[in-house]
């Protein structure tokens, strides 16, 4: 079917659609997906729209405008340009259209943003992007739409899952509009034990001197600090520590008064089928689970066996009052010769718990490098340092963090450490 014949195709269905706030998300859907669907040549032309003749035109353009029929040629590039800078005008408008309806009331649930047309699903995040706004020369997936995003319900295959946990602490930020500050824990002489399974290994032990009252030290400056949100490395959170870390959190053990996202490392667990699986517990600010994300990918590059994890199913973003956040653990991220979701989902910050040597933050910084580029998304890796062999003391670093606003100078040098805690402002 002729692209042309595709977009009256859709503007037609969307005539039928009752223009209530559910019913304009879907048209909005409607039309972004056709624009989606235009030749790559065409949708870049989306770089040559000034943001003035966008917000111009829009501000023109009724409900009704915006469902007529489009009766222009489509031979050529120049013809087709014309087209695609109408629906261009008639998206911006359907976005402003919504937002005049919407009432503000608080989302509860991650089933509220989905949205649906002809069949196809995904979820409209009415929420502006933290780290960019419209600005000119910029592509479709950008600036498409100005003041909220479309992601897919699956990437890569995978299921996309929205998380929506209470964050009265985000709405009081927003209201204040603080900035955003995170805390990356790192643990000195940590150490792990390794277990044998039929088709690879599991770290079923990990061992460190007083890592709970370090834990409890670092929550307590997070919250001193105004931190939002603190993250730690791969595989270095036992069961027995996560339990510790959620009463401690809940009961008023611990200080806990600004965060609203702990991202409580890893462990190996083995689930109710007998399989193993490499778990991110991700507790909001009052010690309670929000979710937990199972690493998608097996280790397999060192020095050891495979991992011997059944790899997770979902992509949980985390829906909070002043950001949304992904997590991928480790190679999740880093593996930059598959296509892995993390480098497509239109997110605020990407969080990264992760375990390895200096190749394995290279390439955490190279994808860092990507999705910036692609989203403006910011990426924050905790790593803890290990490449299983032996060291003398102070010869390897405690481990790495990456957080920078600008990646340009940023080489792996200068995210080693040896300091086990830091605070990063994003």
């Amino acid at each position: 079917m002729p692209w042309i014949d595709d977009v009256n195709r859709t503007l037609e269905a969307a005539r039928g659609i009752e223009p209530t706030r559910r019913g304009v998300r879907s048209i909005l859907y409607g039309v972004w997906l056709v624009m989606r669907s235009a030749e790559f040549s065409v949708r870049d032309l989306y770089r040559s729209f000034a943001e003035t003749d966008l917000n111009d035109g829009s501000a023109q353009r009724t409900l009704e405008d915006c469902l007529r029929e489009i009766s222009m040629p489509t031979r050529t590039l120049s013809q087709k340009k014309k087209v695609y800078f109408e629906l261009a005008v008639r998206l911006r408008a359907l976005e402003d259209y919504f937002f005049s309806l919407d009432d503000g009331s608080p989302t509860t649930s991650g089933r509220h943003f989905l949205v649906e047309f002809d069949g196809n699903k995904a979820y409209f995040l009415h929420r502006a992007p933290r780290n960019r706004s419209p600005k000119d020369k910029e592509s479709f997936f950008r600036r498409g739409l100005a003041r909220s995003r479309m992601i897919p319900t699956t990437l890569s295959g995978i299921r996309v899952e929205m998380k929506v946990p209470r964050d009265p602490r985000g709405r009081m930020r927003l209201s204040r509009s603080e900035p955003l500050r995170f805390g990356a824990g790192l643990f000195p002489d940590l150490a792990f034990g390794f277990g044998d399974e039929e088709d690879g290994f599991i770290v079923n032990r990990v061992t460190c001197a007083e890592q709970i009252a370090t834990i409890g030290s670092q929550l307590d400056d997070a919250s001193k600090k105004r931190c939002f949100a603190v993250i730690y490395p791969e595989l270095t959170v036992s069961e027995d520590i996560l339990q510790q870390m959620s009463d401690n959190m809940g009961d008023g053990t611990w200080r806990v008064d600004n965060l609203s996202m702990v991202v409580a490392g890893s462990r190996h667990v083995r689930g109710q089928d007998g399989l193993f699986r490499n778990a991110a517990a991700i507790l909001d600010g009052y010690g309670e689970e929000i979710v937990v994300h199972n690493k998608l990918l097996r280790y397999l590059d060192g020095p050891y066996a495979m991992e011997a994890i059944e790899p997770g199913t979902e992509l949980n973003i985390v829906v909070l009052e002043d950001a949304v956040v992904v997590c991928a653990i480790c190679l999740d991220f880093c593996h930059l010769t598959e296509d892995t979701p993390h480098g497509s989902v239109d997110v605020d910050y990407v969080v990264v718990p992760s375990c390895g040597d200096d190749r394995t933050i290279s390439s955490h910084l190279e994808k860092a490098k990507v999705v910036k580029l692609h989203w403006k998304a910011h990426t924050v890796v905790v790593q803890q340092f290990h490449d299983g062999k032996e060291h003398a003391p102070g010869a390897a670093p405690l481990g790495y963090v990456l957080g920078h606003s600008s990646l340009d100078e940023i080489d792996v040098g200068l995210l080693r450490t040896m300091e086990p805690w830091s605070i990063l402002s994003l």
